[in-house]
């Protein structure tokens, strides 16, 4: 009670009760982890700077007026915290000099961009991510288009096991073999809420984490699926436009393409290609992304997917994608299998037929 009275502002008696617990470790997890969010604003400041003033005094009691200045915004108490920027200033020749992003899968995504795959539930967005995930990691063409070869993460929220499953598939109809050597995979059980400024956070913390032990940035990140990532009304702007925004950085900052699996609403049914305003939820998702594929179910069998937006670029053709099924190994006695799309049989539709 006394350290959360000191986190709170009080002063005097309150510091000093604070210095006596953080000469025991279990004290220094209590002051450090103590404040409410909601109470006091900047908890992440409590534990950065308990922990840099208990390096700089191991094994002895903690002073802990260098923290408390920094609680209170004394710059002195704070002399290697950077100067936020909020914004970035470019004259047009700077801007009119860059190079062209590169593609990462020809004619559909290029690198640094956020986007979404979207369709009804069963029709195939996770299998294609899975797609392109394995196209990326071994550099492999996909649908006859090149493909920049690079790490991935996934971001997987349900039906883990059915991912996996697919990824493995699409390497065992491909006999890709293992993992190619200075490159990763990582998949990821992501527990924070995208619709959270602390999810956005542990966003970019996960991805600062994954780059410092593998050495280099993927190429790919998906979200699979947005709706199990997000903790908030999805009809918002208030929690979808800084979802974007924070995405978006992301994608930039590693030049990666960001790719989240997403729903449409139920009113036209499987074998109705989706439109922009069919997507599910806050129609920031969509202004404030690169680009925009949908898929919808033929009777047939084939697949469609369709480029419905694509920021800076000519939209490619349609295509019919074929699904298959693929051994991938036995339990119980059974035999488990695993839906693909090859990535090689894809068919260009014609523009006149696209209506």
């Amino acid at each position: 009670g006394l350290a959360l009275c000191a986190l709170r502002g009080a002063r005097g008696h309150g510091q000093a009760a604070v210095d006596f617990l953080l000469q025991t470790p279990w004290g220094l997890g209590l002051v450090a982890n103590s404040a409410e969010p909601h109470k006091y604003t900047r908890r992440d400041w409590v534990a950065k700077d308990v922990a840099r003033v208990a390096a700089k005094q191991p094994g002895s009691a903690i002073n802990l007026s260098e923290v408390f200045g920094a609680m209170n915004g004394d710059p002195a108490a704070e002399p290697n915290k950077k100067k936020r920027t909020r914004w970035s200033r470019s004259s047009l020749d700077e801007l009119l000099a860059l190079p062209e992003p590169d593609w990462l899968i020809e004619d559909y995504v290029r690198c640094g961009q956020l986007g979404f795959l979207v369709a009804m539930t069963t029709v195939g967005k996770s299998t294609v991510s899975a797609a392109w995930m394995m196209s990326v990691l071994h550099g492999r063409e996909w649908c006859g288009k090149k493909v920049k070869a690079g790490s991935v993460i996934a971001l997987v929220g349900e039906g883990r096991r059915g991912f996996v499953q697919r990824l493995e598939g699409y390497r065992k109809h491909h006999d890709l073999g293992p993992t190619p050597e200075g490159s990763y995979i990582e998949i990821v059980d992501f527990r924070e809420q995208l619709s959270d400024p602390k999810g956005h956070r542990a966003m970019f913390e996960l991805v600062q984490e994954i780059v410092a032990e593998r050495g280099h940035a993927p190429v790919l990140i998906v979200i699979d699926t947005l709706s199990s990532h997000w903790g908030a009304t999805e009809d918002s702007a208030e929690f979808g436009a800084p979802a974007m925004r924070a995405l978006g950085d992301l994608a930039a900052m590693h030049e990666a393409v960001v790719a989240v699996n997403h729903h449409t609403t139920k009113g036209k049914g499987l074998d109705v290609m989706p439109e922009l305003g069919d997507l599910r939820g806050s129609g920031t998702f969509i202004s404030n992304t690169d680009f925009v594929f949908a898929m919808c179910e033929q009777s047939s069998s084939p697949v469609l997917l369709a480029g419905l937006k694509l920021k800076d670029d000519e939209r490619p053709p349609w295509l019919r994608l074929t699904r298959a099924s693929v051994a991938i190994g036995q339990a119980a006695g059974k035999e488990i299998t695993a839906a693909v799309f090859p990535g090689d049989t894809g068919e260009t539709v014609a523009r006149s037929e696209e209506a």
